[in-house]
């Protein structure tokens, strides 16, 4: 297995850029499936709109409370470490998820695959600086942009096929495991760069909470 280290790459690895954005593609869908499958989860289930809202709520829930986290964990195991961990995660989840009997089981799978989405999205962008060369690393960073419009659209797409939502499921956890596989295969080992100790996590996350950046974008999107 290659072994890249901090140095920027002198030619981009095009096959480890198409296989890091699908990876990310492979996590957007699991986002753009719960909006299609929402309507037939709540008359199987017979949910309410407030319970069934926590279906695609969620990974916003775990990206606030997880992204900080996540990019540590990055550092000290290596990005693509992290990635296999996060398409593991989507693809236990969604298999899991399609075969609940439950709601309540159905959204811990949901736990378990917004997990995922948050380690890939925190260590793609980590491996593509590191497969580019400088010269073309703002291509592969812009091919990585598009990955959740592209899941998303891909999952409305397949909603007009696919009208059984465990189907769905299976769907997204089998993409998940080749997602896997292709990861293996192609994407090198990138250094983990050493390990961040818990005062400087900490921190870190004061930083982020005291500054008045994030503050702003949040009570923008409200």
């Amino acid at each position: 297995m290659t072994t890249i280290t901090a140095a920027p790459a002198a030619r981009t690895d095009w096959l480890a850029v198409t296989v890091v954005v699908a990876g990310g593609v492979v996590a957007a869908l699991q986002i753009g499936k719960a909006a299609i499958a929402m309507p037939l989860v709540q008359a199987e289930f017979g949910l309410d709109l407030g319970t069934l809202g926590w279906l695609a709520s969620i990974f916003a829930v775990l990206g606030m409370v997880g992204g900080i986290p996540v990019g540590t964990l990055a550092i000290g195991l290596g990005a693509r470490r992290v990635l296999l961990l996060g398409l593991v995660a989507v693809a236990i989840g969604a298999l899991l998820g399609a075969a609940a009997p439950r709601f309540p089981m159905l959204l811990a799978s949901r736990v378990l695959e917004g997990l995922g989405f948050l380690l890939i999205t925190i260590a793609g962008p980590a491996i593509l600086q590191r497969v580019a060369s400088p010269a073309q690393r703002d291509i592969a960073m812009a091919l990585w942009s598009s990955f959740m419009p592209a899941g998303i659209a891909l999952a409305m797409l397949a909603g007009l096929w696919l009208t059984d939502w465990r189907m769905i499921w299976q769907v997204t956890g089998a993409l998940a495991v080749v997602a896997i596989a292709l990861t293996l295969l192609a994407v090198p080992q990138v250094d983990g760069g050493g390990r961040t100790s818990l005062a400087a996590l900490a921190g870190d996350a004061g930083a982020v909470l005291s500054a008045r950046g994030p503050l702003l974008l949040a009570l923008r999107a409200r």
